[in-house]
């Protein structure tokens, strides 16, 4: 009897995953470290982006952080992200497999070599043709040990300066990247596409910079708040009443669904603005998930992995 090949690929990996969840319904508690978790629904095509902003956000030296740095924060939520992406497709029948993760970032590390390929690697597609037990656990190892490098390099590079008092940081232009990329990028069709942002929330491009006359701008950093009039006393009416907003680069993102963790304002009201920008600009540029009242679900501050973890978790499984 002909067996044809995915059939058969289907089959084992599915008896593969049954033996999984058997030795280790077997064995003692505490020492379930392969169990998997059930997830219940129909398991749709994920197309997962993950944004780095690489800019003085993550300097131990310009944004000290004691209880946990910035960039070990961001290592929590990477491992997060690709955790609950494993989970998805270890919940997935293996002939229904059509899943994307991939990962950008800017701005680029200089002392990386070979880094299109490194990143290559990490631009993942677990189709039934290729799906393998060990290629999906893989997936957040494989994730974790690149971010931890470019992370490690990359203050390698630029916190000498920074002990000194200059700051060599580029900002990250995620403005330009929903610009001219995103829709390239980040969207597929017949998926389900998300994009994670980790970035403290404020934009700055110094040779890109530009605000027009109706108070629209590229850029936001807490100075210009402050240069811009705002304090805490009068944010909100200034946001309500004087037109203070990111521009649109873009429409049409309906099919894109945006989470962004790490917001770290400088001033506590501060949050309150961020907040305005971001689910402004996203409501404009069309973003599937901020269309109701419910956006600030997906605006999160840099808090601790801990914390967080359950919150990606449901948001990518659900």
């Amino acid at each position: 009897m002909k067996i044809y090949k995915p059939f058969f690929q289907s089959l084992v990996f599915s008896l593969t995953f049954a033996s999984v969840a058997i030795s280790c319904q077997e064995e003692p508690e505490g020492n379930q470290t392969n169990q998997v978790k059930k997830l219940t629904g129909e398991r749709k095509n994920l197309n997962i982006s993950i944004f780095l902003d690489l800019s003085d956000r993550i300097s131990p030296t310009f944004n000290p952080n004691p209880a946990m740095e910035i960039w070990k924060r961001d290592l929590g939520y990477i491992t997060s992200i690709t955790d609950a992406f494993e989970t998805h497709l270890k919940n997935k029948k293996v002939v229904l497999m059509n899943d994307y993760i991939k990962l950008y970032l800017h701005p680029l590390p200089e002392n990386i070599s070979d880094i299109d390929s490194k990143l290559k690697n990490l631009n993942k597609f677990i189709s039934r043709e290729n799906a393998s037990l060990d290629g999906i656990t893989s997936i957040s190892s494989d994730y974790s040990n690149f971010a931890e490098l470019i992370y490690k390099k990359t203050l390698d590079q630029k916190e000498p300066s920074a002990k000194k008092g200059k700051d060599d940081y580029p900002g990250s232009d995620i403005f330009d990247f929903f610009k001219s990329k995103v829709k390239d990028y980040c969207i597929k069709d017949d998926h389900r596409n998300i994009l994670f942002i980790l970035t403290d929330g404020y934009m700055y491009m110094s040779d890109k910079n530009n605000i027009n006359k109706y108070k629209k701008s590229n850029y936001v950093l807490s100075s210009h708040l402050k240069k811009w009039g705002f304090n805490e006393k009068n944010y909100q009416s200034k946001l309500d009443n004087e037109g203070y907003a990111f521009q649109v680069p873009v429409t049409g993102l309906d099919n894109l669904e945006v989470f962004v963790i790490g917001l770290a304002p400088n001033k506590s009201w501060e949050i309150d603005v961020l907040n305005a920008y971001w689910s402004k600009w996203f409501r404009d540029m069309g973003v599937k998930n901020f269309q109701d009242d419910n956006w600030d679900t997906y605006l999160k501050q840099a808090d601790l992995p801990s914390e967080l973890n359950e919150l990606i978790e449901n948001f990518i499984h659900n």
